[in-house]
């Protein structure tokens, strides 16, 4: 299989790329890093194998400027011919193939291609990289063989990593003398809860035993808890009669002492209080009612002082509404002056674009102008037209004088080849003689002499077909046409000559010709060879005639070709200039109509009509700018003239200037604010007099209260006069007092102990010592009850520590149950460790057959390659059965292991390995070789041999070397494809 083309209609940072594979044998890609160098080389193993779905982890590759992803392959096959391949869309996308007489199929004829390869198979074996070399320099001394062993084997490692993974898994199972592994734990396990179940038997009476004791101590227990907290709770109420007894003492002194007092009369609540406060409020009153009287004199005095102008004060609005246009009018002053200054600026410039465009355009006509964005992008467009059309006529006056040369020259080189040919019969004339001499040379004669031996000697008693005899004579007729007709007259007529005597000879054979004819043939010829005088030199120069020619008339069809090809490009361009004339008038006439429609003179050069368009639009605007700036002025003029008119009425004077103006607006406030200022001091002094009247009424009010509030204390108390009051209030207060102490006293006992226990004490009247006496005896029984529950607690612990420790270790059916299901795990991991197993011996057989079927192949073919590769140094290669390692012999017969070789001579024994496993690989057809840079680690010497042998290889099959180095590609082929910059991403064809 040949890769002959691709194009990429989106992938990676290729887009609408195409590339034509040239060479037959080596096609070098050259680019620079990060040009495109391994986005190519995925892009022909997913056109052959299919996009990668987006689980997998290989990189996809999807453009980032192009929704279309996917491309086209073309390949040449032996049995299929040639073949397009076109998958778009990614891994859920289509793919199509395309025959040679345009007919379609499936994916199903890529995979008869295909055979056996898969993605990973070209990958490993026909497609190979800088890695291998590298990992080969990384890799452990103790590993190298191995790792070199493997790229001989399947060009990867997958086999060796999928073994050490098979192991690492049985080894985290089971090892014959490890703990850790997981079989191992579940064996230690086992033994251990056998020898669990034979021992409980032995454990069951003295469980029962325990059993029975703990039972017993936990009543015992129990009672005496019991006992203890009936002496507890006693013993707290006792303790409890000790804490409360000083407030119940406490109590019976404040009852004691009520009961003395006389009975307590009705008096108001906190009376006293209350009377006191009312007392000294009235005086307070008092001496406020006099201030606020003092205050309204002084406001009314205040009042009578005040004179408003009431004139002044009705003209507030008209007043206020003219200050506040009088800023407005201010600003309408300043701009005013502005829009002067800028109606005088304007006019200037307006005179001076009217001076630029000439004297030919009035007002009018530059208003009537139309300077819309549409006619100035028709005048540009006419331009550009009229500028292309420009350099397109110098452009076609070039390519009408080039092809005109060119015709001419090509016609004098066929005039002068004619010159040099001769006439047809002076050819046929020597072709004649020619014959002759061929069939009559001493070669021919001596051919046939010796092909009459053979058959003399011949004893086949079989006769010749006579089909077989016809079908020679016919070959070498035909053959011998074809190669006259090519040119090559010698070779034909000796060909022909060769098989049709033959053919005769077997003829006249097959038809009974006994040994006697054929000696007197051999006779013949030898006669006629001795007495021949034959001139070689003549025939040369026949030959030679003949062939310059036959040269000849294949240079005068090319010429002949050439010629009509170069007339119809003249022609061609003779027609392109004719259609040019036309577009030209027409952009003209576009440009005329153009002037006419704008009103421009035809005298103006195109190259200043776009400048002339922008000064009549310029202008066109300055002179509306200029009329909008006159009808503001005049607006503002007018409301001036207002605001001036309103001001004279009100001052009642005749404005004469600016100044004046100012002084009058100023007094004018001046006066209403002053009047203004009158008239609010005198609303605040009628608003103050009214509040203190209505304060004055409030105190009133206030006082009016309190002395009723007396009364009413007076009443409560059943008194007439403030002294009775005063001595019945302290007589109350004595009493509240002693019923406050009680009232604490009580809430006290209540927070510390109930109701019911109190009346109980104050009715048991029990002393404080005999309290205490009954505290002592309880505290006494305590004690020695809590020694004997510590021993009771202490013991039962004990029992139940025992008891529990017999019930962890399980029941005898709950060992078996626990051993049984041991077993049961244990024969799980069994069966999954001995899937590892199975499959690591599987996968050992496959190596081993690997090693007997492939291996000596791959090694007599590395062995070559390697002996190229070194010169001859190291020339022989060593698998020791049941290894997976090499030795190398070199050429004095010592032997190597691959770790006592130099670097660069390992990287050369690996690529001897990866060829030759290449070379070995059995599938439908040689699959392409495909490298990257592999030789960049290579001295010059070293490169030039390796370079060397992939050029053999290249007979067998193609090979596609992708390199960013010159020197790399230099010594492999002169056909090169250079790859664009990283930065250039416009689609290019190569």
């Amino acid at each position: 299989m040949k890769l002959k083309s691709l194009h990429i209609y989106g992938f990676g940072r290729f887009e609408n790329r195409i590339i034509d594979f040239e060479s037959e044998d080596i096609q070098v890609i050259l680019g620079e890093n990060e040009s495109g160098k391994s986005t190519l080389m995925a892009f022909v193993e997913y056109m052959l194998f299919g996009f990668p779905k987006k689980s997998e982890k290989r990189l996809r590759y999807e453009p980032k400027t192009t929704q279309a992803y996917g491309g086209r392959l073309k390949i040449e096959t032996e049995r299929n011919g040639m073949l397009t391949i076109e998958r778009t869309g990614g891994a859920s996308g289509t793919v199509q193939l395309f025959k040679e007489d345009g007919s379609t199929d499936d994916e199903q004829l890529l995979n008869q291609v295909l055979a056996e390869v898969n993605h990973m198979t070209f990958r490993n074996i026909f497609c190979f990289n800088l890695d291998g070399l590298q990992k080969v320099n990384e890799i452990k001394s103790d590993q190298l063989g191995e790792y070199l062993f493997n790229a001989g084997l399947t060009g990867a490692q997958q086999l060796n990593t999928i073994s050490d993974r098979l192991q690492e898994e049985q080894n985290k199972l089971f090892k014959p003398n490890g703990k850790n592994p997981l079989l191992n734990q579940k064996l230690d396990k086992l033994v251990e809860l056998e020898r669990q179940v034979k021992q409980w038997s032995n454990k069951l009476d003295e469980y029962t035993e325990q059993k029975a004791t703990l039972d017993q101590r936990k009543e015992e227990l129990s009672q005496l808890e019991h006992e203890r907290l009936s002496w507890q709770t006693e013993a707290l109420k006792q303790q409890h009669f000790l804490s409360i007894h000083p407030l119940l003492e406490k109590k019976r002194t404040i009852e004691t002492q009520l009961d003395e007092l006389p009975k307590a009369t009705h008096f108001p609540e906190e009376g006293l209080e209350r009377f006191k406060m009312a007392k000294e409020r009235m005086l307070e009153l008092e001496g406020e009612l006099h201030h606020l009287e003092d205050l309204i004199r002084q406001t009314e005095q205040t009042k009578d002082e005040l004179d408003l102008d009431t004139e002044r004060l009705e003209q507030a609005s008209e007043l206020n509404e003219l200050e506040r246009s009088y800023h407005l009018f201010k600003d309408r002053q300043s701009d005013y002056d502005k829009l002067n200054e800028q109606i005088s600026h304007l006019e200037s410039e307006i005179v001076e674009e009217k001076e630029a465009i000439g004297t030919g355009w009035t007002e009018d006509q530059v208003l009537s102008a139309n300077t819309d964005l549409v006619s100035k992008q028709q005048l540009m467009t006419i331009l550009k037209k009229l500028d292309r059309l420009e350099s397109e006529q110098k452009r076609l006056d070039h390519d009408l004088e080039h092809s005109r040369i060119q015709l001419e020259e090509n016609e004098d080189k066929l005039a002068r080849l004619k010159s040099r040919m001769l006439e047809k019969n002076k050819v046929e004339e020597y072709k004649a003689r020619l014959k002759r001499l061929s069939d009559h040379s001493p070669s021919q004669i001596k051919e046939q002499i010796s092909r009459l031996k053979q058959m003399q000697k011949s004893d086949s008693p079989y006769p010749i077909p006579r089909m077989m005899i016809w079908m020679l004579i016919g070959i070498g007729i035909i053959l011998s046409a074809f190669w006259i007709i090519n040119g090559d007259i010698i070779t034909g007529l000796i060909i022909g000559i060769a098989l049709s005597g033959t053919g005769v000879i077997l003829n006249s054979r097959g038809n009974g010709t006994d040994r006697k004819f054929i000696e007197k043939e051999i006779e013949q010829l030898e006669r006629q060879l001795s007495n021949q005088n034959y001139d070689e030199n003549e025939k040369e120069k026949l030959e030679k005639l003949l062939m310059e020619q036959q040269q000849y008339t294949v240079q005068e069809a090319h010429l002949e070709e050439q010629t009509i090809d170069l007339d119809k490009q003249y022609q061609r361009v003779a027609r392109l200039y004719d259609q040019w004339e036309l577009d030209d008038n027409q952009v003209r006439d576009e440009l005329h109509t153009w002037r006419q429609t704008f009103n421009m003179p035809e005298h103006v050069p195109n190259d200043m009509m776009l400048e002339l368009f922008d000064r009549i639009d310029r202008l066109k605007r300055r002179i509306m700018e200029l009329e909008k700036l006159k009808s503001r002025r005049v607006q503002f003029q007018n409301e001036m003239d207002r605001f001036i008119s309103k001001l004279q009425r009100l001052s009642q004077n005749t404005i004469s200037d600016r100044h004046h103006l100012d002084r009058e607006m100023n007094r004018l406030v001046s006066e209403l604010k002053q009047e203004l200022e009158k008239q609010e001091q005198l609303m605040q002094m009628e608003k103050e007099q009214e509040d203190l009247l209505k304060r004055m009424e409030g105190i009133q009010k206030k006082a009016t209260q309190y002395e009723n509030e007396m009364n009413k204390l007076f009443a409560t108390a059943e008194v007439n006069d403030e002294e009775t009051f005063w001595s019945k209030g302290k007589a109350n207060e004595k009493y509240n007092h002693l019923m406050e102490q009680l009232q604490l006293v009580n809430a006290q006992l209540e927070h510390t102990t109930s109701v019911e226990i109190v009346d109980e004490l104050m009715d048991k009247r029990q002393t404080f010592e005999q309290t205490k006496e009954r505290l002592t005896e309880l505290n006494n029984h305590l004690a020695q009850a809590d020694g004997r529950i510590d021993a009771l607690r202490d013991e039962c612990a004990t029992l139940q520590a025992n008891i529990t420790h017999l019930e962890e270790d399980g029941s005898y059916s709950n060992q078996l149950h626990a051993l049984e299901m041991a077993k049961s795990e244990f024969n799980e991991q069994a069966k999954q460790w001995a899937i590892y197993r199975t499959a690591q011996h599987a996968l050992n057989v496959a190596k081993q057959n690997y090693q007997a079927e492939r291996q000596p192949r791959v090694i007599r073919r590395a062995e070559n390659y390697l002996d190229k590769l070194t010169e001859g140094r190291y020339t022989r290669l060593i698998a020791p059965k049941g290894e997976e390692s090499f030795l190398i012999e070199r050429n004095d017969s010592i032997l190597f292991k691959p770790e006592e070789l130099s670097r660069a001579t390992m990287e050369q024994l690996y690529l001897a390995l990866r060829f030759a496993l290449a070379g070995e690989y059995e599938s439908n057809g040689a699959f392409p070789l495909i490298m990257d840079d592999i030789l960049v680690n290579f001295d010059q010497k070293r490169r030039l041999l390796a370079s060397e042998l992939i050029q053999t290889i290249a007979k067998e099959r193609q090979v596609l070397y992708f390199t960013c180095h010159e020197t790399t590609a230099e010594p492999l082929s002169t056909q090169t494809i250079r790859l664009p910059s990283p930065n250039t991403m416009q689609p290019q064809t190569f």
